[in-house]
């Protein structure tokens, strides 16, 4: 069974094993976490794209995914995450463990050797990213942001954010924005790489089959001596109730309108009751047996999607729907009705079992993937708690209906935001 064991090696620099022998591959990320701001989203977000392309020995890209190949088909990663009000980059390799390569090659050992170049020897002269590595790191990631635009899905929960959370970083796009991206130079990238590395906190997973000691070393050599380091303190404004509820009306050229409903609660990380918030959730809106999902969508037919989502860092709870215009009121209302429900505790003790059985089936696969395993305690550690799937299986099943009741009633409507087609003016 995979344990967490981890390690400060710097000023807010940790290494984290999640060591597991039942897998033949092993896992390597860097995580650097900063607050999230509109002033340095943008920047920050570029970083993983422009790193990703090449550094130290690997002149391009094509020189680096040759190596790749290799190192018995490694491949390479970057992301960008948000964490209640952090924004999360990282870069990761997953190769074949050093224990099963042919001839005793060092597969994973290369591969984390590779990485660490990539984010530690960047290709900076004079001040300044390489122009052509730049510009097609901002074609990535514009790209990547526009896309997210054109769903609008995510859009119309992006807008409710935006408007439910104008004044909070929260509201702030994880990726920046693309006038400001495209505004970006090559020596502005370049000074936000040295920024970053000067104000992040430093997490580094190790994650599967792999020898710990040679991989301590190699990290804590390279990482250890990363200086100076004037690291931005993190943390989450969680608004415990809402104070009135705004409303938002947009129309764009969609046929299918979107209705988001969001919520505030004061269950958010470490509160007592937020094992209870999941299982309420899975029950409200999180699974095909919720009451959203039966009632809403299939009974009443007034959503073509219905569904329930938490963000624990900040106590938010968003429903996001796709509906008809002229269903939108009857939905809000039914969407209402259903939580009116889990407060006054209308579900019956199969409800209650049938969402813990979800809800502990899937805690119980966590530990069948390498980056699940990585996901989910990367999540501990940014809570400040240590718990393993199957410990949080075991805190699941002991949740009562009565906590499930009163998790429902932490909730207080903040903002409802319709997306809605402008021929239906």
């Amino acid at each position: 069974m995979s344990q967490l064991i981890r390690k400060q090696i710097g000023k807010d620099i940790h290494i984290n094993f999640i060591r597991d022998d039942k897998f033949k591959f092993a896992r390597a990320s860097v995580l650097f976490l900063v607050p999230l701001k509109k002033q340095t989203a943008s920047g920050f977000a570029l970083l993983p794209h422009i790193l990703r392309l090449g550094g130290g020995e690997y002149e391009d890209l094509r020189a680096l995914n040759l190596r790749l190949d290799e190192l018995y088909g490694a491949s390479l990663d970057t992301d960008v995450k948000r964490f209640g009000e952090t924004q999360v980059l990282s870069l990761s390799v997953s190769t074949l463990s050093d224990r099963f390569t042919l001839n005793g090659d060092a597969a994973f050992t290369d591969a984390a050797e590779l990485l660490i170049s990539l984010i530690l020897d960047p290709h900076i002269e004079n001040g300044a990213f390489p122009e052509r590595q730049v510009e097609t790191a901002k074609a990535n990631l514009i790209e990547q942001i526009e896309a997210e635009i054109n769903d609008k899905r995510s859009y119309a929960v992006k807008q409710l954010i935006g408007a439910m959370c104008k004044d909070e970083n929260y509201s702030v796009n994880k990726l920046g924005e693309p006038e400001t991206v495209r505004a970006l130079t090559p020596a502005d990238a370049a000074a936000c790489y040295y920024g970053l590395l000067k104000c992040a906190h430093i997490e580094i997973m190790l994650c599967g089959n792999f020898e710990q000691e040679p991989a301590a070393r190699l990290f804590e050599k390279t990482f250890g001596g990363v200086k100076p380091r004037d690291t931005a303190p993190l943390s989450d404004h969680v608004k415990l109730s809402a104070d009135t509820v705004r409303r938002v009306n947009e129309q764009l050229d969609v046929k299918q309108g979107k209705l988001c409903l969001g919520f505030r609660s004061t269950v958010s990380s470490g509160h007592n009751l937020g094992d209870a918030m999941r299982v309420m959730l899975a029950m409200y809106g999180a699974l095909p047996t919720s009451k959203l999902f039966m009632n809403v969508r299939e009974k009443l037919s007034l959503c073509y999607y219905c569904a329930s989502r938490y963000d624990r860092q900040k106590g938010i709870v968003i429903v996001d729907s796709g509906v008809e215009r002229e269903n939108a009121h009857r939905a809000e209302q039914e969407i209402l009705k259903q939580l009116e429900d889990m407060k006054n505790g209308a579900f019956t003790a199969e409800e209650l079992k049938d969402a813990k059985t979800a809800l502990k089936n899937a805690f119980y696969g966590v530990p069948d993937s390498i980056s699940r395993l990585e996901n989910w305690y990367f999540g501990c550690i940014y809570d400040g708690e240590q718990t393993s799937p199957s410990d949080m299986a075991d805190r699941i099943e002991a949740v009562t209906a009565e906590q499930v009741v009163q998790a429902a009633r932490s909730l207080s409507l903040d903002t409802v935001y319709l997306l809605s087609g402008k021929e239906e003016q």
